[in-house]
């Protein structure tokens, strides 16, 4: 899609099993790669996780905050991931003015999309297939489909997405940052429709 913004994939890394990941490269062609710099909060390349496939797994770790359009107040995100249920927030994705869209795993283990106000729907006990979708018309703004086309949980409250705004990658300014495992994540500046998710 000509809208995808950000594309980051495990599988391109080529690293060795536990060692830790300083750049990961954006494979959408827009040059929007991740770097970590403090050696202290770089994830971690893992092998052989996801049907043999290798997944980055972070444990409170995170990646520089990055400049990302919207087109016509959407947003979508697509992520291959495993969250792991902490009891405290984390985030995968936050709008660096604490606006919206962002999405993060609750102190129960849910996603949110949008915070409460948005949708809301449980992880899966494994690795999950996640969209989040943030639509400028019909009855419902805010959707995750969670490991299928069918949208899991919805929202009828319309969040503005800004034209242009800084977003930060697997933290919340610097705190709230992920637990889990991540094997792709790809970002779009406009919504997708029903038929790009099947």
């Amino acid at each position: 899609s000509s809208e995808l913004e950000l594309w980051v994939k495990a599988d391109t890394l080529g690293l060795t099993g536990g060692t830790p990941v300083a750049g990961w490269t954006d494979s959408s062609g827009n040059g929007r790669s991740l770097a970590q710099t403090n050696a202290a909060l770089r994830p971690v390349y893992t092998a052989g996780v996801l049907n043999g496939q290798p997944v980055v797994r972070f444990t409170a770790d995170y990646f520089n905050s990055l400049t990302l359009p919207s087109a016509g107040n959407e947003f979508a995100l697509v992520a291959v991931m495993k969250a792991a249920n902490t009891g405290a927030y984390h985030n995968i994705i936050d709008d660096d003015a604490g606006a919206r869209p962002m999405l993060w795993i609750d102190t129960a283990g849910n996603y949110e999309f949008s915070y409460n106000s948005g949708a809301v729907a449980p992880r899966g006990p494994g690795y999950d297939l996640v969209f989040a979708v943030k639509r400028n018309s019909g009855t419902q703004f805010s959707q995750l489909y969670l490991n299928g086309p069918s949208v899991t949980a919805g929202s009828s409250v319309n969040h503005t997405v800004p034209a242009s705004t800084v977003y930060d990658l697997f933290n919340r300014d610097g705190g709230q940052a992920f637990n889990g495992d991540v094997a792709e994540l790809m970002i779009f500046s406009t919504a997708l429709t029903t038929d790009e998710i099947k």
